[in-house]
């Protein structure tokens, strides 16, 4: 697990410049990834993998060609702020077990738990973003 990854609450100009924008409430972890992302949609969805409905997609205006920035879908934030500890114990167990991932549970709880935080703290104009580097 070698990849930096940074799970932010911004607005959508100074998640462009996330580097800078040090004050926005973050969560800083490594090695997961886009798809293990969107996997962990559907699984807190309560759905079955669909690319179509879950794939997590970039945005290609972005001033960093060393990062890529994922919004997470307004629908999926709603869900990850309403999860109790034993929905993201759920969660971090079904994740646990995906074909990508196969670890264990534990390694993943904070993960699910500070994306959680997150989602109940946004405020007008804010999203939760996915950013690997």
């Amino acid at each position: 697990m070698s990849i930096a990854n940074r799970l932010i609450l911004a607005t959508p100009a100074t998640v462009r410049a996330y580097r800078e924008a040090e004050n926005s409430p973050h969560y800083d972890f490594g090695g997961i990834t886009d798809l293990d992302i969107s996997t962990l949609l559907a699984i807190a969805a309560t759905e079955t993998f669909d690319f179509d409905a879950h794939e997590l997609l970039p945005l290609d205006d972005t001033d960093d060609d060393n990062a890529d920035i994922y919004p997470i879908p307004e629908r999926y934030t709603r869900i990850f702020a309403r999860l109790n500890a034993a929905d993201i114990a759920r969660c971090a167990a079904a994740w646990a077990a995906s074909e990508e991932l196969d670890c264990d549970a534990a390694d993943l709880l904070s993960i699910i738990e500070n994306l959680c935080a997150l989602a109940r703290r946004i405020e007008n104009g804010q999203q939760l973003y996915f950013i690997t580097a």
